[in-house]
């Protein structure tokens, strides 16, 4: 940001700093966006990836399938 400030204050040109500092800032917010968007996706996937492994952990008999809770939401082990 200093450089920024000493830059337009040398050349006289604030416009077009501001301008330039503007386009950043919505890029900036734009790709934060799609990072979060992909946060989400992220979250979800893990998700179903846990959900196959307890599926597959009772298929093959390490668990039971009292041991799992299974519901429309989230898929949570019981606590004992």
């Amino acid at each position: 940001m200093t450089y920024t400030i000493d830059y337009a204050i040398i050349s006289g040109k604030w416009g077009d700093i501001m301008s330039y500092e503007t386009d950043v800032m919505r890029n900036l917010t734009l790709a934060l966006r799609e990072n979060n968007k992909n946060i989400e996706v992220l979250k979800y996937l893990s998700l179903e990836l846990r959900r196959a492994n307890e599926l597959k952990e009772i298929e093959l008999g390490l668990r039971k399938v009292e041991d799992y809770s299974f519901n429309q939401n989230n898929q949570k082990k019981k606590i004992k």
